[in-house]
């Protein structure tokens, strides 16, 4: 582990004016550069090259003569061939001459070596590098451990599939569209699954791959506020509106239906915004429902827990 006092060390050599918020460009990096950028503060987003449009062109900062923010959130997207570049002696180097406090959201530690990045990752974090691998499960101290020994809740495991009432399928750092075996188990949940299951992003895209239909890298991307035109008010829509806001974060696409699916909604720039079988309790969603920017959100996590009822 980087000893504190070499941390302190390049701290004493920052300019406290120019200070920078970095982030890898992946998910919460909007709500990092966000936040940062309402504080003043210079953002930096690492990207992968093919997954920068989100940071480069749809939310890349605008200032005036006088350095005020316009418009975006991302002053400096950096794009590498890999998000793993950036713990690079000299990446690193440039990290530091822009006087950078990294944020390691859940994508730092999921594409960059975990022991680089506590050994060998010269720069300043928000929070404990201690703490970082707690958040892989296969640690014997997680953040399972961390909450028990805080006696906080946590989430319950389930030994038995039969206990489950319904299974949701969340979104994630995985393209699906580039590399579906990052998704892990997710096919063995739903090939043995006798509950409903929802897919919602990378869940959506993987669903859909999986079971005969395809998922492709998205020809428009979309990040940010967008229009969903329901199509079958059936099942998530029911007693929802035909058109209505919603929240997306995705560079893949569902590409092609799987049998026996249909489609649910879309929107202008992605065809199957939603979807479900015809034969099974699964369905998959492009948006995201849990986000507070997505109008009826709850409503159609309700009409999935209805489904979940009915099935119990």
């Amino acid at each position: 582990m980087i000893d504190r006092e070499r941390i302190l060390k390049v701290l004493e050599g920052y300019d406290d004016d120019r200070i920078s918020v970095g982030v890898i460009g992946s998910h919460s990096a909007l709500d990092v550069c966000d936040g940062a950028a309402e504080e003043g503060l210079h953002t930096i987003a690492v990207c992968e090259r093919g997954r920068e449009a989100p940071y480069a062109r749809y939310f890349r900062a605008r200032r005036n003569a006088s350095g005020k923010l316009e418009r975006g959130v991302v002053d400096e997207p950096l794009v590498f061939e890999t998000f793993s570049e950036v713990v690079s002696t000299k990446v690193q180097e440039y990290l530091r001459n822009r006087n950078t406090l990294f944020v390691p959201n859940r994508s730092f530690t999921s594409y960059c070596d975990l022991e680089a990045i506590e050994k060998d990752f010269l720069v300043p974090l928000f929070g404990s590098r201690n703490l970082l691998r707690t958040e892989e499960r296969s640690e014997k101290k997680s953040y399972y451990w961390l909450l028990e020994k805080a006696k906080l809740p946590f989430p319950e495991k389930i030994d038995d599939p039969a206990d489950i009432d319904g299974l949701v399928l969340s979104g994630g750092a995985p393209r699906v569209g580039v590399d579906a075996s990052a998704m892990g188990r997710n096919g063995e949940y739903i090939d043995r699954a006798d509950f409903p299951v929802l897919g919602i992003c990378a869940g959506h895209q993987f669903m859909a791959l999986h079971l005969g239909g395809d998922a492709k890298p998205s020809k428009v991307p979309e990040f940010g506020k967008a229009r969903l035109v329901v199509d079958a008010h059936d099942t998530l829509f029911d007693g929802l509106p035909s058109s209505f806001e919603v929240w997306e974060s995705h560079n893949d696409e569902v590409a092609a239906l799987p049998k026996g699916f249909e489609r649910l909604a879309h929107s202008e720039n992605c065809g199957v915004q939603a979807m479900r079988s015809l034969d099974r309790p699964l369905f998959g969603l492009q948006f995201h429902p849990e986000v507070e920017h997505t109008q009826f959100g709850s409503d159609i996590f309700k009409n999935f827990l209805k489904v979940c009822g009915a099935q119990g």
